[in-house]
């Protein structure tokens, strides 16, 4: 397995190298870590300019070099401690621009980013690195906020699936992968289905119809629970992996998924994403982007 580290220096990206230093099956497989660092002063390229004409270049490769080692000395120790090889890269680019390139160059299976925590979606990820990745690259992304890396090398796994292809994308990737998630891992396949009873009496208020009683309604709702989870449970156990209880939610999918994740104290929630092409259509308002924000796991986005 390629892993793609982008650090900068924070205690994110640090948690992102414990996280990866904690899987021990992972490991086991000797997967190819590097440590990408893109140095790009105060975001702008004539910053960059006017610095090395009034200071020199030397001066500003010296200033370039010491920033890099202040990013690298965050995530080396978690790396180090375990024996793990792994290869440190600096680029003289816009952060996310750097990690799009080394992306499409180098083709990671993964790529793993500390990402600072907020509650508030848009902050989190309008004009922010991870916003620009995950919108520019289909490779699997991994974000890693506060939560400390797990003890254990069997992770509990929280898999939000809801009838579409992309869960089944994310399955597929963890049946390749599954070393991610240590020799016997818990797996909970979530599925958010939509109060029924509720919808109906929203929609018979609109229209002359006949309301269905509170029974029928459930059994909607069990019926699309049925039809959503059934599939990825057995694929999962075909797989061999053996403890997998599929999990019904009732909601708004991404506040139950992440209040869920954090009353249960899953170590990885996983999600297939669509694809967009437009920007704040990719990344604001969806489930993904709501679990992503609120959930204090690592995150697993797959696409």
């Amino acid at each position: 397995m390629k892993i793609l580290l982008p650090v900068d220096g924070s205690e994110y990206s640090a948690l992102a190298a414990e996280f990866i230093a904690s899987r021990t099956s992972l490991l086991g497989r000797k997967p190819e870590i590097e440590v990408l660092n893109a140095q790009f002063l105060n975001g702008s390229v004539v910053t960059g300019a006017l610095l090395s004409e009034v200071w020199g270049e030397k001066t500003l490769e010296e200033l370039y070099r010491v920033r890099a080692e202040k990013a690298f000395a965050a995530v080396r120790t978690p790396l180090q401690v375990k024996g793990i090889p792994f290869r440190e890269m600096t680029v003289r680019k816009a952060p996310a621009e750097a990690v799009l390139e080394e992306t499409a160059a180098w083709k990671p299976d993964l790529i793993v980013m500390g990402t600072q925590g907020k509650t508030n979606a848009e902050k989190l990820f309008l004009g922010s690195v991870s916003t620009a990745v995950l919108a520019g690259t289909s490779v699997p992304v991994l974000l890693v906020r506060d939560a400390p890396a797990p003890k254990k090398d069997d992770l509990k796994v929280g898999i939000a699936v809801d009838g579409s292809p992309y869960g089944e994308i994310a399955v597929r990737y963890l049946e390749r992968y599954r070393e991610l998630l240590g020799a016997n891992p818990e797996i909970r396949v979530l599925n958010v289905v939509e109060d029924a009873m509720n919808a109906m009496i929203t929609a018979s208020s609109d229209c002359d119809m006949a309301v269905v009683t509170e029974e029928e309604a459930r059994k909607l709702e069990e019926k699309t629970f049925e039809e959503n989870t059934r599939p990825v449970v057995e694929s999962l156990r075909d797989k061999g992996f053996a403890n997998v209880t599929p999990v019904k939610l009732v909601g708004s999918a991404g506040d139950r998924i992440s209040s869920y994740a954090n009353r249960e104290g899953l170590d990885l929630v996983v999600m297939g994403s669509r694809g967009y092409t437009n920007f704040r259509a990719a990344i604001l308002g969806s489930v993904t982007t709501r679990v992503a924000a609120e959930t204090a796991a690592p995150v697993l986005i797959i696409r």
